[in-house]
């Protein structure tokens, strides 16, 4: 089902006929600011797809792009697909099935000259996934001199790339201790991955800025629960990765100083009232340090 419609016809160069780059690209890199290239890059390396292959019968190969996010969670998929003028797509089944407790998911995706475009303005912030968007621009002949940015962090590329993969929590938890009930807020901001490289160059930049974590080390998860749902559409834990997490420690007081970085590049509504939840909870019952 569509659900936004695309009002451009497609693109199939970056040049016009004397030379000069087309109208179009302009218009994307001055709605398409610094911020928000950072944040894509960090959502796309948390949760991106990009793929560069040949189609039947041609020995041209062709990119396509696609971000897909839960209803939950989708505003990253309405904003690339409103900076890109893209079609969304919702799935409400999966496989055609409505599974319990399944969300509708929207997708939008790029191809052709837009795809190249979107990978030229977010390689500078790209971590991961560099080796791969340099690989496919350099075969569609961007000079290698605007390929040089040195790796960089910033908030923004973390804001996306929690927005991908973080899970922030504010819960009211209780405990009985020797017959007597006692209730109190449990606050915590983990980031799964698969990739051990990715999560240790987060994590040792977060600690660069002044931020511990709850574990030393990165946690290995080896054992992935699989409900029957998952197993009837057919998944396979012995094909899946043994995950990995981290998380920031220091309780709601800690991570509101954290939040404070992510929480205005943010984009998913969900996660940013959890933030927000954790940041009134310590106004409440914690003093700003003088």
């Amino acid at each position: 089902m569509i659900v936004r419609r695309s009002k451009s016809s497609h693109v199939r160069t970056w040049f016009n006929k004397d030379g000069s780059l087309i109208p179009l690209f302009w218009e994307i890199k001055k709605r398409f600011p610094l911020a928000e290239r950072q944040y894509y890059g960090g959502c796309w390396d948390g949760d991106g797809y990009h793929r560069n292959t040949r189609k039947k019968n041609s020995t041209k190969k062709y990119i396509s792009i696609n971000l897909e996010m839960a209803e939950d969670g989708c505003e990253p998929v309405f904003k690339l697909a409103e900076l890109f003028d893209l079609s969304i797509h919702c799935r409400p089944k999966r496989n055609g099935i409505k599974y319990k407790n399944y969300q509708p998911a929207y997708t939008t995706g790029l191809s052709g000259m837009k795809a190249e475009m979107f990978l030229f303005f977010i390689y500078p912030h790209v971590v991961f996934r560099r080796p791969s968007i340099r690989k496919i621009l350099l075969e569609r002949g961007i000079p290698e001199r605007l390929l040089k940015d040195p790796i960089t962090f910033s908030w923004p590329y973390l804001a996306g790339f929690a927005d991908a993969e973080a899970t922030p929590v504010m819960k009211l938890r209780h405990a009985k201790i020797k017959n007597k009930i006692y209730s109190s807020y449990r606050a915590n901001f983990t980031i799964p991955n698969n990739d051990f490289v990715s999560l240790t160059f987060i994590k040792n930049k977060i600690m660069e800025a002044g931020f511990k974590f709850r574990k030393d080390s990165i946690r290995h998860h080896d054992h992935v629960k699989v409900s029957k749902s998952m197993r009837a559409r057919g998944a396979n834990p012995k094909n899946w990765s043994p995950s990995k997490t981290i998380g920031v420690a220091g309780g709601p007081k800690e991570l509101s100083r954290f939040y404070k970085n992510i929480i205005d590049f943010s984009l998913i509504k969900r996660k940013k009232d959890i933030m927000k939840k954790t940041m009134r909870y310590k106004s409440l019952f914690w003093r700003d340090e003088t």
